[in-house]
């Protein structure tokens, strides 16, 4: 029988069934020790692969952040350098890679839990008056989810935001999803096993059941549950008034890559769909373990979520499966408005 310990460790973080969990903050449901770190970044390389370009933004918004962040320009209240705010930095990579990229731009990375860089430690969900109109550029990746009330992010976001500057939200979405768009179904009893047997049917995941069991818990004790996840990102932005909503749009990582399909995609492509594959199952594998101690937390019996756990990461390692699985992420990208007489 594993046992939570909720004593503070010598990293300033507490151990609850063996992950370092925050103590900032108890909205925050995923570890934020140095394991947890290095499965951000190893996010982060996802996400440049799926977004390409820079690997930072989307393309559709580079002239934007060209013109906010050019070297040659004053930032919107006039002020010598554009500032940068990475909301939400986990490991820090994103901003260290944005610093690296404008090195005149001050960057700034906000989290419940400092990295190994110089960023500044505070809770979002306590507010952000200190930050009032700073800020040209707002990242916030992967933080809305975890949240209770998601329209108060955007209250803050709004809040710290310059008029004109532009933020850029994007989350990931809790289902797997087949070819056709539809969602990949939890697999629906303890006998299902996952074949690697050309042709062999499916009729759902191990790790859709996973995702569903721990996602499901955390939404559920949020604000409207209805309208958590990635794909409603752009649905959040536009309940702010403050924020004019530019676009928006969806990626896919797979997970379980049907070859057979690959054929008629260019070789640099296919390439590209091997590596986000190889990266997307080491993420899911390093997110089982960060998140096995909600079900634990949830009363799930230790042999039931380690069956489920185990039977996950076979499912990961099906050969010629017959269709792909992919995990879903949206990006969303807004202004903020400028008042009428300041034009």
């Amino acid at each position: 029988m594993s046992v939570a310990t909720l004593s503070r460790s010598s990293e300033g973080l507490r151990d609850v069934y063996g992950r370092g969990m925050n103590i900032q903050s108890d909205v925050y449901k995923l570890p934020a020790d140095a394991e947890e770190h290095d499965r951000l970044t190893l996010q982060h390389r996802i996400w440049k692969l799926m977004l390409g370009g820079t690997g930072l933004y989307p393309p559709e918004v580079e002239n934007v952040i060209q013109r906010l962040l050019h070297p040659d320009r004053s930032s919107l209240d006039g002020n010598a350098s554009p500032v940068v705010l990475d909301l939400g930095s986990g490991s820090g990579i994103w901003a260290a890679e944005m610093a690296a990229m404008y090195p005149h731009a001050m960057v700034v990375g906000l989290d419940l839990a400092e990295p190994k860089l110089h960023f500044v430690t505070t809770d979002l969900t306590k507010g952000l008056d200190a930050y009032r109109e700073s800020f040209d550029l707002v990242h916030c990746r992967c933080v809305a989810g975890h949240l209770v009330d998601r329209i108060q992010l955007m209250r803050e976001i709004a809040k710290v935001l310059k008029p004109g500057g532009l933020i850029l939200l994007s989350d990931g979405n809790f289902h797997l999803y087949a070819p056709d768009g539809s969602h990949v179904p939890p697999a629906s009893s303890p006998q299902f096993q996952v074949s690697n047997e050309v042709g062999q049917e499916m009729h759902g995941s191990w790790v859709s059941n996973w995702l569903s069991q721990v996602i499901g818990r955390v939404i559920s004790a949020t604000q409207d549950p209805e309208h958590a996840g990635g794909e409603h990102i752009g649905w959040l932005i536009r309940q702010e008034d403050q924020m004019e909503f530019l676009g928006e749009k969806a990626y896919y990582s797979p997970l379980i890559l049907n070859r057979q399909n690959m054929e008629a995609a260019s070789i640099e492509q296919n390439e590209i769909e091997e590596e986000l594959t190889r990266l997307t199952g080491r993420n899911i594998s390093n997110y089982l373990t960060a998140s096995r101690h909600i079900l634990l937390s949830a009363g799930i019996s230790e042999e039931t979520v380690d069956d489920w756990l185990a039977r996950a990461r076979v499912e990961m390692h099906v050969c010629n499966a017959p269709e792909t699985w992919s995990l879903k992420w949206n990006v969303a990208w807004a202004v903020k408005k400028v008042p009428a007489g300041d034009c």
